[in-house]
């Protein structure tokens, strides 16, 4: 029940959290406050459901699809494609959100209650998005959507120090376009990283392709992952129309009927361009686009 959820994260996060990442703390503080609630509340709704054991449950889940590709109307111009798939109920809790900061400019489809950096998320320096992987709870360290917001302000995305300098409770998959337009991959778990970077027409889904880090899935059912995985590779070409995104994001597998939460299209060229963004709960107004050229001098 959410007492016990709330006793794992105060025991295995919140200490090295607090440690590594005061500043994130302080934010939950300040949340907690405006909300009324005590901030061990507020903590474990921002960890969601790491340090669960997850292998029954999260990866009949969480089906997300991301993949990279130049416009073919546009060339130079690199578009992150994104089929956000959770359980329904998360529908309510993803939003569009921009925020200054210290005068640094995010733009991000985001889930509400973490730090940010959870789906898409486009900074001045770069573009990715985000897959769970499967994994146990390493038992104890900074959780991966902090980590996840760490990376999304930190440097150049192929610097991969947050990872190995922070003590982490499992990890992400984040797919990255940096200032060069490079395409740029990153997996990890509690004590591993990989970074490579695998060009256009990447295709990345919920499962690590880092086959060093594949024993950290054992006891987990990926087969759905594969096999969207093995569908977008058949289609994904390095080149490709919006038209021939779109429809593939609306093929089964890839599509999974309501538990498709969200679609993201974002556009770049060695900065933010626009993010065309498709929700759920808002399908009556089909796809919004969001012009991002004035907020970030592009």
């Amino acid at each position: 029940g959410w007492k016990r959820h709330v006793d794992t994260v105060m025991e295995q996060f919140a200490p090295a959290t607090e440690l590594h990442c005061a500043h994130l703390m302080r934010q939950l503080e300040i949340r907690a406050a405006a909300a009324g609630i005590k901030l061990e509340n507020a903590l474990a709704i921002a960890v969601e459901n790491e340090g669960e054991d997850e292998r029954e449950k999260k990866y009949r889940e969480e089906k997300c699809t991301t993949f990279v590709t130049e416009e073919a109307d546009t060339p130079g111009v690199i578009t992150l494609t994104q089929n956000e798939d959770f359980d329904l109920r998360a529908a309510l809790n993803i939003v569009v959100l921009c925020s200054i900061v210290a005068g640094q400019v995010t733009f991000a489809l985001r889930y509400i209650a973490t730090w940010g950096g959870t789906s898409v998320t486009a900074r001045a320096n770069k573009l990715f998005g985000v897959n769970s992987l499967p994994q146990l709870s390493a038992g104890g360290g900074v959780g991966r959507n902090a980590v996840a917001s760490l990376y999304a302000n930190n440097g150049h995305p192929a610097d991969i120090e947050v990872f190995q300098t922070i003590p982490r409770a499992s990890g992400y998959s984040f797919v990255a376009v940096s200032q060069d337009n490079e395409v740029i991959q990153i997996e990890s778990t509690h004590d591993d990283v990989e970074m490579t970077r695998p060009g256009l027409g990447h295709v990345h889904t919920n499962h690590r392709q880092t086959e060093r880090m594949s024993h950290v899935e054992a006891g987990f059912d990926t087969s759905h992952s594969r096999r969207r995985l093995a569908h977008a590779r058949q289609q994904v070409r390095p080149t490709m129309s919006s038209e021939e995104r779109r429809a593939l994001l609306e093929q089964p597998p890839i599509n999974r009927g309501q538990r498709t939460i969200a679609r993201v299209e974002a556009r770049w060229n060695s900065g933010p361009l626009e993010m065309d963004v498709w929700l759920l709960r808002e399908a009556a107004r089909g796809w919004v686009t969001y012009n991002l050229r004035p907020l970030f001098g592009t």
